[in-house]
């Protein structure tokens, strides 16, 4: 991309055939001495030798015309200048009205230029008389002309000032490698335009993969279902006829289900929590909603509570030669003055030096638990393979290692409950005493540079379901519950290990086996500790180390302590092995003190009800620790009782407060009370609501109001209303929308104690008489338009209420008329049904091209959109009206479905012409004071509307009459609608009155 400095010289060396549009529609100026390019530029208009050429004689000279010009300026005479030492023909051209001409030769043109913003070009261009190989022989006044031309060009005679501004797109928010939650909310900013534009498109890409155009400034959301990780954000501006421009701007973002921090805090992005790591690695993080800077804000790294480093920038900080066994990582957010901000980010990772050894590939396994638990009968392990290279792979090339032990000897079974990536297959094998289940991909497409799979959700178990312990398990970690890197799980590409460590001569933690005589007790509490049957895998020697806090410790395997402290006190005892790894377990030991006040518990049959209100009471289950409840105290009403259950009987309305008091064979007490809420004879509750209208043309939406029901207990009441239809609406406040006919509806409230009352109210709804048909014109007479890659945000289902496409997210046509072909009729779908993507191509066939155009869907996945249909425009939106007149589908970027009659009805009234088979008259027409009907039999009513709706006339007919009926009125001039009812079906008929 040029910038706004730069110029374009054409010489007449170019073959004008190879200047392109990108030329031709530049912003940048443009200066040429070809005539033979004045037409592609748009600097002259005619055919050679007319519209442009060379001079028919040599000359050195030119004629000024315009000495005020800045190219001209500096010229020392005021009516002709000497261009050259030598004679020459010079070339010319015939300008429009808005070039400005400086030099002309034979009365022609030959020094002349268009500026800013005139009809040909959105930047200066300018046609100098140079002819190539002859600059040498300028004049000294030719060669100033030439400076000045560039100068005037370029600049308009100020060497500072561009002539535009480039424009720019960027994102805002959010910014690069943020934590998002899909949808994605996007803001950005354009510079120098703005949309919508007639002359830039904006286009939105994720994972290169293209999202459609945006079409408003500034914010917009993108509804994808995104996977968990790593998505690259892409803008690409393009120009009007959607060729691309080279300025774009691309974030990544990172995307988790899981819900956002609450506040600022760092994330790491490696190591994972729970994983294993070599002394040597690197931790990758980034922030949330927090900015560093040199010497400003930063992070602490603290590696097990103790400080590391402080971060000015996002770089990978180096960790080396880190202990063997379990270590705590913290980042903290600190401020510029040194306080503490945000939230810390805390994980606890496990070194091991034989992790040093992992492939140094761009390759890796992202996993997640899905099983029920670590005792389980299915292992369920979620698997994703991550490519970070630049370069798209074959997935036929991998093949993966879940790495497991089966404590069964029963085979295992292998199945998927769902995989986004086709092909996946998976075999049970062993490797040097290691199990494993393997997965192989066929015909699985291709991994995109930078991108991960689909999800693989595996489900293996053995034929009996039997019970599978996988805290041995080697790939399993119960922790990773949201995707992450697992170095357990290996990735193999054409057979060479990719990613992972393998199981085997791999260093495993030992295992600890903890029991104790006691885990509650009064103080003082002794209580025995034994690890005794701790082991380590490898078989290796194990030591203890048993911490009780305040600084006492043991290193037996088998202790004691006597607790005095009352209260939860932790011990934590930590198991080592021979080789560095650690293993720690923290039990949980309940002091109690010496003497423990017992728990009031009161227990009721009910708490609420009618006066006489009975109720039960029970306090036995109120409970001592360290004796026996020696007596209980009721408090009742003014009454008391000291049995364990008693019962009472309110009379009086109102909440009533009761109190239970026990006290234990050590003389200490506990109370607990209960509010018993004693009512009133209920009352019936009294219906009632209004309406905003009780009548009018389909489609009626009505809007009720039930807030004037009441009820005399002030009881809260719930509201249901019966509009006739599937299923009734609730709340106090309803809406509904009615089509042609006589409805009811019914209002029904409740009180909540078995009072109920009801009110109906009759809804009369008539056929709009200027509704326009579903049918829109079809079928049409014309063939179908282009329709270039042309994107629909909705699709309606008219006529038809029984089903609609709300699962469409859009729907895109590509059709050419010229070329009678449908490349591409297809549909995104938000909830994958029938799929995300559906494509209908092959499920159609047509006559898009011919007069009455129909389209036919087959087999298309969607049932009830199948079958075939006139095709026609309604303005920019495409419209199929299916030739039974069941329903018409409405393609349209309007949030609002067009308000039309019933498809079948119309079609019905265009073809059984009722008129002429009843021989109905209406004269004469036009009429000036009045017209007339011949009455015949089973006409009942006449109705007249003006065309916006307004009912001008009704009659009602007697049964037995007929002849003429003589309709007198001092209406405008104009049209009007008569609709007159014969037998139960409608005809319409325009009447136009003229005086």
């Amino acid at each position: 991309m040029t910038n706004a400095y730069d110029l374009i010289l054409v010489s007449s060396t170019v073959e004008p055939s190879i200047i392109g549009q990108n030329i031709e529609r530049t912003i940048i100026p443009v200066m040429t001495w070809d005539p033979f390019m004045y037409n592609k530029l748009g600097l002259a208009d005619g055919d050679l030798d007319l519209g442009y050429g060379f001079t028919s004689n040599g000359h050195a000279k030119a004629s000024i015309t315009n000495s005020l010009h800045p190219i001209v300026s500096g010229i020392s005479t005021a009516d002709s200048v000497e261009l050259y030492s030598v004679v020459q023909f010079l070339p010319f051209a015939n300008v429009s009205v808005e070039a400005t001409v400086i030099l002309e030769a034979e009365g022609q043109p030959i020094l002349f230029g268009y500026d800013q913003g005139s009809g040909i070009a959105s930047s200066r261009r300018l046609a100098f008389p140079l002819r190539d190989q002859f600059m040498h022989l300028f004049s000294e006044d030719g060669w100033k002309m030439f400076d000045a031309a560039v100068i005037w060009t370029l600049h308009g005679g100020d060497a500072d000032t561009p002539v535009k501004q480039l424009p720019d797109v960027y994102f805002t928010s959010p910014t690069d490698n943020e934590l998002v939650n899909a949808p994605l909310k996007i803001f950005f900013e354009t510079e120098n335009w703005s949309l919508p534009s007639t002359e830039y498109k904006l286009r939105f890409k994720i994972d290169g993969s293209d999202r459609g155009l945006i079409t408003e400034d500034s914010v917009f959301q993108d509804n994808s279902a995104l996977s968990e990780g790593p998505h690259l954000l892409t803008f690409l501006m393009e120009r009007s006829d959607y060729s691309a421009t080279d300025i774009t701007d691309s974030i990544w973002v990172n995307v988790t289900n899981d819900p956002l921090p609450a506040g600022p805090t760092a994330i790491f992005n490696s190591p994972s929590n729970g994983g294993y790591v070599g002394p040597d690695f690197d931790i990758r993080f980034s922030l949330y909603k927090f900015d560093i800077a040199p010497d400003g804000p930063h992070v602490d790294l603290y590696i097990d509570d103790v400080y590391h480093s402080s971060h000015y920038t996002l770089a990978s900080i180096p960790i080396t030669a880190l202990s063997g066994g379990e270590h705590i990582l913290k980042l903290i957010l600190v401020n510029a003055d040194g306080t503490n901000h945000g939230l810390e980010a805390s994980i606890t990772i496990t070194v091991d030096p034989l992790f040093a050894n992992m492939p140094q590939t761009p390759f890796s396994i992202q996993y997640r638990d899905n099983s029920a638990g670590v005792l389980t009968q299915e292992l369920k392990p979620v698997l994703r393979i991550h490519n970070d290279s630049a370069d798209a792979v074959l997935l036929d090339d991998f093949t993966i290692r879940y790495w497991f032990s089966n404590e069964d000897v029963a085979p295992m079974s292998f199945g998927t409950d769902y995989s986004s990536v086709k092909g996946v297959n998976g075999t049970f094998s062993t490797y040097q005493g290691e199990q494993f289940v393997e997965l192989g991909f066929a015909s699985s497409g291709m991994l995109n540079a930078k991108s991960n799979t689909g999800e693989i959700q595996l489900r293996m178990h053995q034929s009996g379901y039997q019970m599978n312990d996988q805290s041995n398990d080697f790939s399993f970690n119960a922790a990773q519950t949201s995707f992450g890197p697992n170095v357990k799980i290996t990735l193999y590409r054409k057979g060479e290990l990719v990613w992972g460590i393998e199981p085997v001569n791999v260093n495993q933690p030992p295992k600890i086996q903890l029991a104790t005589s006691a885990t509650e007790g009064k103080s003082p509490l002794i209580v025995d500790f034994d690890a005794s049957a701790s082991s380590d895998p490898e078989g290796t020697s194990i030591t203890y180390l048993w911490d009780f806090g305040g600084g006492i410790t043991s290193t037996d395997s088998i202790t004691s302590y006597t607790f005095t402290t009352v209260g939860t006190q932790s011990v934590t005892l930590t198991v080592t092995d021979a080789d560095g790894l650690s293993t720690k377990e923290v039990i949980d030991i309940n002091v109690l003190p010496d003497q423990v006040p017992p728990i009031a518990k009161i227990v009721t049959d009910v708490s609420s009800g009618e006066a006489p209100l009975v109720v039960s009471f029970d306090g036995s289950t109120s409970n001592d620790m360290d004796g026996v409840i020696a007596s209980y105290l009721w408090e009742i009403d003014g009454t008391t009782a000291t049995t364990a259950l008693t019962n009472y009987t309110f009379t009086q309305v109102g909440d009533q407060k009761v109190y239970l008091t026990v006290t234990d064979d050590s003389g200490l007490t506990s109370t607990d009370s209960i509010t018993i809420s004693v009512q009133g004879a209920n009352q019936l509750p009294t219906a009632a609501f209004t309406s905003s209208v009780t009548s009018g043309f389909a489609p009626l939406t009505i809007d009720f109001d039930a807030s004037t029901s009441s009820d005399p207990d002030n009881d809260p009441l719930t509201y249901t209303w019966d509009f006739g239809g599937d299923a009734p609406a609730t709340g106090v406040t309803a809406s509904a929308t009615f089509g042609v006919g006589v409805h009811e509806v019914t209002l029904t409230v409740e009180d909540g104690r078995g009072g109920n009352a009801s009110i109906l109210q009759t809804i009369t709804v008539d056929a709009n008489p200027n509704a326009p048909s579903c049918a829109f014109g079809t079928p049409s007479a014309t063939a179908i338009p282009d329709l270039s890659n042309v994107t629909y945000k909705h699709i309606y289902v008219l006529g038809n209420d029984s089903w609609n496409l709300d699962q469409v997210k859009d729907a895109t046509i590509n059709w050419s008329l010229a070329n009678n072909g449908l490349w591409q009729f297809s549909l995104n779908t938000s909830n994958g049904v029938p799929s995300w993507w559906v494509d209908l191509t092959s499920s159609i066939t047509h006559t898009l091209a011919d007069a009455q155009p129909t389209l036919t869907f087959t087999s298309s996945g969607i049932p009830e959109m199948d079958g075939t249909y006139y095709a026609t425009m309604e303005g920019n939106d495409f419209v199929l009206v299916e030739i039974t007149g069941k329903q018409t589908l409405y393609f349209t970027n309007s949030a609002t479905a067009p308000s039309c009659g019933n498809t079948a009805n119309a079609r019905k009234r265009a073809t059984l012409n009722l008129e002429e088979e009843l021989n109905l008259k209406v004269y004469p027409n036009p009429f000036s004071t009045s017209i007339y009907i011949e009455a015949i039999e089973g006409l009942e009513e006449i109705w007249i509307y003006d065309l916006v709706g307004v009912l001008k006339k009704h009659i009602l007919l007697e049964s037995d009459q007929k002849g003429l009926i003589e309709l007198e009125n001092k209406w405008a001039n104009g049209l009007y609608i008569i609709r007159m009812k014969v037998d139960g079906q409608f005809i319409d008929k325009k009447i136009i009155k003229h005086q």
